[in-house]
C-alpha cells in the first residue's frame, strides 16, 4: 500500500497496475473483499487510459474473481466486462 502512496496522483497506469497485483495477492490469500476494493481502485483509475497492459491485467482480475462464487466476486467480473467491453 505504501507504494500506491508514493505516486499520488501521477502515474495512473501505474497505479493501476499495483492496484491489479494488490488485489491478485490478496485472491490468493482468500481475502475477496480485500480483493475487490483493490480490483475497484484498479478499475476507476481504468477510465483515463487506454492501455493494453491495463486492459490484460483487467482480464487476469476477471479471471480470479471468476473462479469465486460470491456476489462480490460476481459485481468486480461484472463490472470488468463492462470496462473490456466500452
Amino acid at each position: 500500500m505504501r507504494g500506491l502512496e508514493l505516486f499520488g496522483q501521477e502515474q495512473p497506469r501505474n497505479r493501476l497496475l499495483h492496484n491489479a497485483s494488490l488485489a491478485e495477492a490478496r485472491l490468493a490469500g482468500e481475502d475477496v473483499e480485500g480483493a475487490a476494493a483493490a480490483a475497484h481502485s484498479a478499475m476507476d483509475l481504468s477510465a483515463h487510459l487506454d492501455s493494453q497492459r491495463a486492459r490484460a491485467r483487467l482480464r487476469v482480475l476477471h479471471t480470479g474473481f471468476g473462479a469465486r462464487d460470491t456476489s462480490v466476486a460476481r459485481e468486480v467480473c461484472g463490472r470488468v466486462e463492462d470496462i473490456l467491453s466500452a
